[in-house]
C-alpha cells in the first residue's frame, strides 16, 4: 500500500527536540528523502508554539501529508493545525510522526523505533489509520478558556507538575532519567488536593495524586500509564490515583514501566468518552508533555478524527 507515492509531503522539522539530537538526524535523513519522495518541502521550526500555524499553512499550499519530526510536544503543535471544527482543516490529508524527542512517548506505541530506514520503509510502504483525538478545554492564566487537541496524553496531577519540570529544566540526562528525576523532586512537595471528577457519569470525590488520560499507553518517556489504551478504539483511558504516602508512590513509579500497576488499591482506571475535573485550586495541566493552562477541564474523545500514516505492523 504506497500512500505516499501520491502525497505532496511537508515535514516540519524541530531541530532542537531530543537536546538537540533532531537536527543531526533530520540532515542524515535529508538525502535520503531526497531519493524517495517526489514532492516535497520542510522546514525547520522557527520558535515554541509554531507547528500549528506552519502545518496549517502547509495545508493551504497544497500539501497533503504532514510529517511532524521531532517530540511529542512537536506532534501536538502539529496536530493542534491540522485539525480545526473537531475535524481535519484539509479533509483528504494525512499525518505522520518521525520520534526523535527525549520522551517520545506517541512514537513508542505507533512506530516502536527512531530508526530511519523503519520511517523510511513507512513512507513508501505504510497504511492509512483512522486515529482518534483528545480534546481538552481548560483554563488560561488569566481565566478564559481555551481547547487544544491532543493526542497521546491528558493530566493534572502530579504528572502535570512532573512535566512543567521537565520542560524548565535541561533534559540531558535523557528522557527516562530526566522524567524519572523530575518526578523525585516534584514528589517531595506535592500535596493531593481536593479533586471532583465525573467521568461518563460517574462521580471522584476526594485526595488524588492525580487524573491523568490516555489515548497512547505511555507517558513520561515510557511509564506504561495506561496499558490497554488504544488510538483505534474510539475512548479515552482514565488513570485516578489516590493520595497515598511517599513509600507506596516509589512502589508504583517502579511498577508504571511494565504497566504493572493497574491492580493496587489505590488505582482507578476507567474508559471513557466524557469526563470533568474540578481542583479545589488552580493546578497546571499537561497536554502531550506541554503544559498549556489549568484546572479545571473538562476532556472528551473524538473517534476516527484523522488519518494517521504508521507502519504495515501497526495493529491500533
Amino acid at each position: 500500500m504506497q500512500e505516499t507515492a501520491y502525497k505532496k509531503t511537508f515535514f516540519i522539522v524541530n531541530g532542537n527536540a531530543g537536546h538537540g539530537k533532531a537536527k543531526e538526524a533530520w540532515q542524515q535523513l535529508l538525502p535520503l528523502i531526497e531519493q524517495e519522495c517526489p514532492c516535497f518541502g520542510w522546514e525547520f521550526t522557527p520558535a515554541a508554539n509554531q507547528g500549528a500555524a506552519m502545518a496549517r499553512r502547509a495545508l493551504d499550499e497544497g500539501y497533503d501529508l504532514i510529517v511532524a519530526v521531532g517530540g511529542d510536544g512537536t506532534m501536538h503543535e502539529v496536530l493542534n493545525g491540522f485539525l480545526c471544527d473537531d475535524k481535519p482543516y484539509k479533509e483528504d490529508a494525512m499525518l505522520a510522526f518521525w520520534a526523535l524527542g527525549s520522551g517520545c512517548d506517541t512514537g513508542r506505541t505507533v512506530y516502536g523505533s527512531r530508526d530511519k530506514e523503519i520511517f523510511l520503509q513507512m513512507l513508501k510502504h505504510g497504511q492509512a489509520v483512522a486515529f482518534d483525538a483528545g480534546k481538552c478545554r481548560y483554563q488560561l492564566a488569566d481565566g478564559a478558556w481555551a481547547e487544544s487537541y491532543f493526542m497521546n496524553s491528558c493530566d493534572a496531577g502530579i504528572g502535570a507538575d512532573v512535566a512543567y519540570y521537565t520542560n524548565t529544566h535541561s533534559k540531558a540526562l535523557g528522557g527516562t532519567l530526566s522524567f524519572l528525576k523530575a518526578a523525585l523532586v516534584c514528589l517531595v512537595k506535592y500535596k493531593p488536593p481536593q479533586m471532583h471528577i465525573v467521568v461518563d457519569g460517574k462521580e471522584y470525590n476526594g485526595r488524588y495524586m492525580m487524573a491523568a488520560v490516555g489515548n497512547g499507553k505511555y507517558f513520561g518517556s515510557g511509564m506504561k500509564f495506561v496499558p490497554d489504551a488504544s488510538f483505534t478504539d474510539g475512548k479515552l483511558d482514565m488513570l485516578l490515583a489516590d493520595e497515598v504516602k511517599m513509600p507506596t508512590v516509589l512502589v508504583l513509579l517502579a511498577k508504571l514501566y511494565k504497566g504493572a500497576h493497574t491492580t493496587h488499591p489505590i488505582v482507578h482506571i476507567s474508559r471513557f468518552e466524557k469526563m470533568k475535573v474540578e481542583v479545589e485550586h488552580r493546578m497546571v495541566i499537561e497536554l502531550d508533555g506541554e503544559s498549556v493552562g489549568y484546572t479545571d477541564m473538562e476532556v472528551s474523545v473524538l473517534p476516527s478524527a484523522f488519518r494517521m500514516l504508521v507502519p504495515e505492523s501497526f495493529h491500533g
